[in-house]
């Protein structure tokens, strides 16, 4: 007789043929005869340049059909063998191009997808999968979706590359890999790295990852991380050396870089040589930890040995409290202070306990706690720079002070106009500043500030001050002023009322031609310090940028007690527009006015002629001006001084220009000299001169334009 069991065992049961036809002889007879489905299939996605092509490496589990497709368009098949490879020539892997490589069930590698610049990798049911790289040492792969993570379920996988991955930012689950040999996540930002239990790992290589968990790896020869910089949980459990004393390395960058984030260790049977207890003391004040569960316990698990060259009696008291199954042996005990780091005040910051001739912590740069205060003096601010002795080598209980640099201390001053803020200044301690800008409001006449920025010691808000105008019940009678400066002098009304009837338009029923108004000046921008100036007309110069005449001219009883020339040199080009007498009174004398007459005064539009012997009239806008030929009586009919008046004016000449001794200008107000005085008109026959009034106003004369006259201006409200 003979045993023929074996046949039954040979033939095998139905189920268990079924389960093979299933699992690769239906896949081969799919592929031979074109049946595929992209739904089962590897899958990524390639950013390489548009055109570019890549030889694909296909290697196959068991004998089956491979089919390659690119954009659900363009499709490869090739028969491989078991074990067996082929070369997809040319594949297309342009930018954003989708490649499909089915059936993934039977594919154990594709190489090289690290050279396409590849965006994602899906990979759910490629259960035969044994090598993955998706990054190189060679390139950084900018194109990964920042959002995507990656799961390669395969328990047959024995290396994962996503090296340079740089936008790779999530956790890394690999515990079913268990078969996984090697490791390498360098350059990318990935999170929490899971390792799978009692896997034969020989290489891991990390990135400078958060939190690291890896149980019973007894194969590791090589293991290392960029930096422990960012670990916040790390679970190390019956590991060998490699690991163990890696993870030593790594939690000393944690200690000293990582900031005070949370942290948790549970590290078990290390043999541990140090220099000192630093990084175990450091551990063991702030950290917590994990039971075998996983769970979160109130301090920090270490189990093992760890001989430690020197240490306080401090140290190791604190340690074999803090982590009672970790058996600590020493060759020093050494002596122990107390460094105590104080603020200016001796307020007590921060202490600690430093071994004799080791230097104490900053506890500052190390994040211990915040950069001192000082407060501020009125005249200075206080910076925190530094400590007043160095604390590199204790030797004797020791007391560390704050110092302090100092700069001297600004405050905010705002100038503000109803609701605006129109100029805000830094002004140091003790200083002063003064507004130099425009007001914007229109809400009555600006009469100055709330108050003055002088000896500032606060920050300040200034605010604009306006009186509001008003109309007087009746006419004024027997006057010598519509309204001075002087409170001494008869004024026929109030500032409010003189107001309030011009920008009321009423100016012709309450004011005579001739009436006449005083400024008091206290200036060093010139000498008057009382400019009376009569009533000339009305309505007489446009309102700039408006179709609108200015209600009241007013202009100069006398002349200026200082004389001033038009142009530096004898020139009359450009006229009245670019000279420098206009500039200067509209710069200089406009601004050394009180600010009450500053805010009446209207912008109004003055034609002149352009100079140089032209008749091209031009119009400038002007707070401040000097009077034409034709506005004082002279060359009414003659072009280019008739044209100097705006057509629609009320006259061509002012009503106050009667005759000759009308048009004398004397200094002081009228009671000085007579004197010749500037008119803005170019002369209309030459290029050097411009036109001024004869000191007994009879006649007018030229004047080179550099030569120093009377000054006898007026403006608009």
């Amino acid at each position: 007789s003979y045993d023929d069991s074996y046949l039954a065992r040979l033939q095998g049961s139905k189920t268990y043929q079924r389960k093979q036809f299933l699992t690769y002889q239906a896949k081969y007879m799919d592929g031979k005869h074109g049946y595929y489905s992209t739904a089962e299939s590897i899958k990524f996605r390639a950013n390489a340049p548009d055109g570019t092509t890549q030889d694909l490496t296909v290697k196959a589990y068991a004998k089956t059909y491979v089919t390659i497709i690119v954009d659900n368009g363009t499709k490869v098949s090739k028969k491989i063998e078991t074990g067996g490879t082929a070369v997809f020539e040319n594949t297309a892997v342009h930018s954003n191009a989708t490649i499909y490589i089915t059936p993934e069930s039977l594919i154990s590698s594709v190489t090289p997808i690290d050279k396409i610049n590849n965006s994602t990798f899906s990979a759910a049911g490629a259960s035969k999968l044994e090598m993955v790289e998706l990054g190189s040492a060679e390139s950084e792969n900018t194109a990964w979706d920042a959002n995507t993570g990656l799961n390669i379920p395969s328990v047959l996988l024995k290396s994962l590359s996503i090296r340079n991955l740089v936008n790779f930012s999530r956790s890394l689950d690999l515990s079913t890999n268990v078969e996984l040999e090697t490791l390498d996540t360098r350059g990318t930002n990935t999170g929490m790295v899971t390792l799978p239990s009692y896997a034969p790992l020989r290489e891991v290589h990390l990135n400078a990852c958060s939190g690291i968990k890896a149980l019973n790896l007894k194969s590791v020869t090589d293991f290392s991380a960029k930096n422990g910089n960012n670990l916040v949980s790390v679970w190390v459990e019956d590991c060998n050396s490699v690991v163990n004393d890696a993870v030593i390395v790594l939690l000393g960058h944690a200690v000293n870089f990582g900031g005070n984030a949370t942290r948790n260790l549970r590290i078990t049977g290390v043999d541990w040589a140090l220099e000192t207890a630093d990084v175990l003391c450091a551990m063991a004040n702030s950290w917590k930890g994990y039971n075998a569960l996983g769970e979160t316990t109130a301090t920090p698990v270490i189990t093992g040995k760890c001989h430690v060259e020197r240490i306080s009696e401090v140290e190791l008291t604190e340690l074999i409290t803090v982590f009672p199954q970790l058996n600590i042996t020493y060759d020093e005990i050494v002596p122990a202070y107390t460094v105590t780091f104080q603020n200016y005040d001796g307020t007590t910051l921060h202490t600690q306990t430093v071994k004799e001739n080791n230097a104490a912590t900053n506890p500052v740069t190390a994040g211990l706690i915040p950069a001192p205060t000082k407060p501020s003096s009125v005249e200075h601010n206080y910076t925190f720079s530094g400590w007043d002795i160095s604390f590199y080598h204790i030797l004797q209980d020791t007391v560390i002070v704050a110092t302090f640099a100092e700069s001297d201390r600004y405050y905010t001053v705002r100038f503000i106009d109803g609701t605006v803020t129109v100029q805000t200044d830094s002004v140091i301690a003790h200083g002063s500043t003064s507004y130099r800008g425009e007001l914007l409001s229109e809400a009555g006449i600006w009469i100055g500030w709330d108050t003055e920025a002088n000896d500032v010691v606060s920050d300040m808000d200034v605010y604009a001050q306006y009186l509001v105008p008003t109309l007087p019940d009746m006419a004024a009678t027997n006057y010598d002023y519509l309204y001075s400066d002087d409170p001494n002098d008869n004024s026929g009304y109030t500032l409010a009322e003189f107001y309030g009837i011009i920008n009321s338009g009423r100016a012709k029923t309450y004011f005579n031609i001739g009436d006449k108004i005083k400024i008091v000046a206290n200036t060093n921008v010139f000498v008057d310090t009382e400019i009376i100036m009569p009533l000339y007309g009305f309505n007489h110069y446009k309102l700039s940028g408006g179709t609108e005449f200015a209600s009241c001219v007013f202009g100069m009883l006398g002349v200026m007690n200082a004389v001033y020339r038009m142009n530096e040199s004898n020139t009359n080009v450009g006229g009245w527009d670019e000279c420098a007498m206009r500039e200067w009174l509209n710069d200089s004398i406009f601004h050394a006015l009180p600010v009450k007459w500053q805010s009446m005064i209207k912008a109004v539009d003055v034609l002149t002629s352009i100079g140089n012997t032209s008749a091209t009239i031009k119009a400038s806008s002007d707070k401040i001006f000097l009077f034409s030929p034709a506005e004082i009586g002279f060359n009414t009919t003659i072009a280019p001084f008739v044209n100097e008046v705006d057509a629609g004016a009320e006259s061509v000449t002012f009503p106050i220009f009667t005759d000759d001794n009308s048009r004398v200008k004397k200094k002081y107000n009228g009671t000085g000299e007579a004197s010749y005085w500037w008119l803005r008109s170019p002369t209309a026959s030459s290029s050097m001169h411009f036109c001024t009034v004869y000191h007994n106003g009879g006649t007018i004369t030229n004047i080179l334009a550099a030569n120093p006259h009377g000054v006898a201006f007026g403006f608009c409200i």
